[in-house]
């Protein structure tokens, strides 16, 4: 019991170091916006510079907590190498995922109870998909993705493994990464992107398997958009949603049986 109750606070912890750094950047960009008199483009670029620059001062905090605690950050998170075969496999997944949890928010629009929710998350959409395309790349697409996944599938998920079960560890971290999201829409899908995330990890057994999935699910906005706008997906758009569910499927099915003798998932 006593290593569960100090599981739970080092978990609680690494969140609060996560959330007390989006919010102290959060009041630097409020006060930047009145620096610049609430330009909308600069508005929309402090956007990214938060992002980046919260990401930058929560991973100051882990590093400084790490050493505190006499551990090493790059151990316990396991950057471990990544075969080229695994990393191509590991982007189409990336792909794969966003398709199959942006059509599943599809069907979710349909339903009344929650279209007042998602209507609200893609009137947000323009505030963070225009502005400097680079520091869109930047923050969303690389930084975001490497930091999140050092706390939740890093720090938390090896955290909480010295109390619970790979399985429940899986289901928990997703949990807690799905709360951090906030908004209803974002933690239904952001819970099966973190069991998903969760599941790479253990099966690949490095830190990089989940940052290279969250990384390419983050910067592929406009590629899906680009595809899904080509008359031969549009008019086949249910088969191509389809395609991409057994695709990730086939690629996590493929990773379990190559690491089904020493994977500790069950």
């Amino acid at each position: 019991m006593k290593n569960v109750r100090k599981t739970i606070s080092m978990v609680l912890l690494y969140i609060l170091i996560y959330e007390i750094s989006r919010i102290i950047i959060g009041f630097t960009e409020g006060v930047l916006i009145e620096i610049s008199g609430k330009n909308f483009t600069l508005y929309k670029d402090y956007i990214y510079i938060r992002f980046i620059l919260a990401a930058i001062l929560a991973g100051t905090l882990y590093l400084l907590t790490c050493k505190k605690r006499k551990i090493d950050l790059y151990k316990i998170c396991n950057f471990k190498k990544v075969a080229a075969g695994k990393i191509i496999l590991l982007i189409i997944l990336g792909f794969g995922i966003r398709v199959t949890l942006l059509s599943l928010l599809t069907y979710f629009y349909d339903l009344d109870i929650l279209s007042e929710y998602f209507t609200k998350l893609m009137s947000t959409k323009p505030l963070i998909s225009h502005g400097s395309y680079f520091l869109y790349l930047l923050a969303i697409g690389v930084i975001v993705p490497f930091i999140e996944e050092i706390i939740f599938r890093g720090l938390i998920f090896n955290e909480l493994e010295k109390s619970f079960k790979t399985h429940w560890v899986i289901v928990i971290q997703a949990i807690l990464f799905s709360l951090v999201h906030l908004q209803p829409i974002k933690m239904i899908y952001t819970f099966l992107f973190g069991m998903l995330l969760g599941i790479s990890y253990v099966l690949i057994k490095s830190i990089l398997a989940p940052i290279i999935i969250h990384i390419v699910f983050n910067s592929s906005n406009h590629l899906i958009e680009v595809i899904i706008s080509l008359d031969l997906i549009n008019n086949n758009i249910i088969l191509f949603q389809i395609l991409n569910l057994l695709i990730v499927i086939v690629i996590y099915a493929y990773f379990y049986k190559k690491n089904i003798a020493d994977s500790e998932l069950w």
